[in-house]
This record gives structure tokens, C-alpha cells and sequence, in this order.
């Protein structure tokens, strides 16, 4: 009996890094993969819900962990601009609360991505910097800034790292100040903090 060819080949990328894998064909799933990597770091796409479970089986087993690893840090963060109405629901909040302008939630929740995946990263900084500059895209009458804060303990096997794999690939290289880490489908979350939105 054959055994099935593992889905990015014996190496992930290999066409990418030749200076570290022996080159071999990209398979369909591996070219389509590397593409949407790229829309990722470049913020305007996702990961399918599909893609995202494969990379969680690859996290299981450990098939191509020198290029996707879980994060080697405790916590990650992530920016966002909301409306009122996101916020309400995150905090669990009914119309007749009151939302203060600014404030801190530890009861948690789980954040869950429009598609597979959701963009985090190691810096409190990049993350509430992104929440800044997409903050000018929310047209409700009252928006407000967040930074989500994930402890990685908590989401084992569903956080992919790219500092020290998908950043070593020549094409992905140049996104390695955003220190990303890739959310695959729903992510569990520790902290909640909300600002005003200017």
C-alpha cells in the first residue's frame, strides 16, 4: 500500500528556501497556502477554515514544525476598531449598560475570525497601533479602539509563531517587525481593554 504524499510535499516551501531544503514541485494545497500566507501579512486576507485545520494538525503532530511552531512567548495581542455594539456583546453587556469610555475586562471571552484565521502579535504596541489606524474605518456614530490580550497556554495548538519559521522564508521576511503570530479559527481570550476611537 502507498502512502499518501504528506499535503506541502516532503518540505514545506521548498522552492522558497533553497538554501536549506533540497528543491522539490510545490503541490496545489502548498501553492495555494504560500499565496494566502502572503495576502495575510499583507492584511488584506485570511486563511480558510480548511487551511487553518490543517495547519492545526501540522501544530499536533509536528509535520513541518521548522516552519509552523506555537509561540515561544506567554502572551499575544491583537488590535481592533469596533463598534459599540461588537463591545457590548464581548463584555456580555445589555442596551441598558453603561460603557464607560475607557476600561479593562478580565471575565474573557472567545474571539472568533470572520474566516479561518485572525492576525496576532507579540507587540502591545503594533497591536494597539493597528487598532489606531483602522480605527478610521469604522462608521459608527461610536466606535472604540480595543487590544485583546491571549495567554498562549490557553489556546494550545491553534496559534502559529512566524518569528522563527515563516520569517526565515525570503518572501515573508520583510513583515518580521510586525512579530506576527496567526490565530487558526476561534482564540481564546484573557484580557480585554477598550478605548475611545478618536
Amino acid at each position: 500500500m502507498t502512502q499518501a504524499r504528506p499535503p506541502l510535499g516532503k518540505w514545506a516551501f521548498a522552492n522558497a528556501r533553497p538554501d536549506v531544503v533540497p528543491p522539490e514541485e510545490d503541490t496545489a494545497v502548498e501553492a495555494n497556502l504560500f499565496k494566502d500566507l502572503q495576502d495575510v501579512f499583507d492584511g488584506y486576507g485570511f486563511l480558510s477554515p480548511w487551511q487553518a485545520d490543517m495547519l492545526k494538525g501540522f501544530l499536533e503532530s509536528g509535520l513541518y514544525s521548522d516552519v509552523f511552531g506555537p509561540p515561544q512567548e506567554s502572551r499575544i495581542f491583537r488590535g481592533m476598531a469596533v463598534t459599540e455594539k461588537w463591545l457590548m456583546a464581548a463584555l456580555n453587556l445589555s442596551k441598558s449598560d453603561d460603557l464607560f469610555g475607557e476600561g479593562r475586562s478580565m471575565a474573557g471571552f472567545t474571539f472568533k475570525p470572520k474566516s479561518g484565521s485572525s492576525s496576532w502579535t507579540y507587540s502591545q504596541e503594533t497591536a494597539r497601533r493597528f487598532a489606531s489606524t483602522t480605527s478610521r474605518a469604522v462608521t459608527s456614530t461610536r466606535s472604540f479602539e480595543v487590544l485583546m490580550t491571549a495567554q498562549v497556554s490557553d489556546n494550545k495548538n491553534n496559534l502559529v509563531s512566524c518569528q522563527d519559521g515563516l520569517y526565515q522564508i525570503k518572501a515573508f521576511e520583510e513583515w518580521s517587525s510586525e512579530r506576527e503570530v496567526i490565530g487558526l479559527g476561534p482564540v481564546k481570550v484573557h484580557q480585554l481593554d477598550w478605548f475611545v476611537a478618536p
